[in-house]
């Protein structure tokens, strides 16, 4: 198959690109050809500390995992996060800034994530093939055919949304408690389709753009990472979107 990705992303208002906490992978845009392809974009629970690093830890290894599957990924990324935790909190005493009483718990209880990813697999005609998505909270995958809303995971409307996703933790000890949380959905995939990821805030935005009869698909297929800083501002502007930090991946697939 053929992939052209695309990836739009701004932080919140008020805060820095430094402070942006989703997370996407891959990293660079353009196009991609392969049998199979794996996307990911993930968003870092602003409560806990370090979570756009988790973030970005979990969208690399769902993205690098190849065919493993949810339980092998997320030990592979416990894995490599307490590699980056050590790593963190020795920068820390390097630069003279130790880790203070009052961050101690945050980094007790470690970090937290959505995590949104999706497989592709390509038929022997090479025109059409199979897509396999697994969700951890509330980022969300939509396709369109044909200006049509096919498929959308796993939240299906605007006003499922609220403020107590499920998350994916860093710790080891609540791996049972995710793996039953995980929601995951097949679909097919065709020449010419477009798949969108998004994490919370633009994926309620688009679902209730879509209940009032609107097609949001189109302005998100227009906009470029140029101009999508001024298109985040304006529907925040008309409350259309929720304050913050805003990630969509759009994936043409051919």
């Amino acid at each position: 198959m053929r992939a052209f990705v695309t990836t739009l992303w701004v932080p919140r208002a008020g805060s820095s690109v430094a402070q942006y906490e989703d997370a996407f992978y891959p990293r660079s845009d353009g196009a991609r050809h392969a049998r199979r392809l794996r996307f990911a974009v993930a968003d870092g629970a602003s409560e806990s500390m370090l979570s756009g690093l988790w973030a970005d830890l979990l969208v690399r290894t769902w993205c690098k995992a190849r065919r493993r599957r949810l339980p092998q990924i997320l030990e592979l990324a416990k894995g490599a996060w307490e590699v980056e935790l050590a790593a963190y909190l020795e920068e820390r005493d390097r630069n003279e800034r130790p880790i203070q009483w009052f961050e101690e718990p945050g980094l007790e209880k470690g970090a937290f994530a959505t995590l949104l990813g999706v497989a592709f697999a390509t038929d022997h005609d090479h025109t059409g093939g199979q897509w396999e998505a697994t969700a951890v909270g509330d980022s969300c995958l939509f396709q369109v055919r044909d200006g049509e809303l096919l498929s959308a995971f796993p939240i299906k409307s605007s006003s499922e949304f609220d403020s107590t996703p499920k998350l994916v933790p860093s710790r080891t000890c609540h791996t049972d408690k995710v793996l039953a949380a995980a929601d995951v959905e097949r679909g097919e995939w065709h020449s010419g389709d477009t798949f969108f990821l998004a994490t919370d805030a633009v994926a309620a935005s688009f679902l209730a753009a879509y209940e009032s009869g609107s097609a949001p698909w189109e302005a998100l297929a227009a906009v470029g990472p140029e101009a999508f800083p001024a298109f985040v501002a304006s529907l925040r502007n008309d409350r259309s979107l929720r304050n913050d930090d805003v990630t969509v991946m759009r994936i043409e697939v051919a």
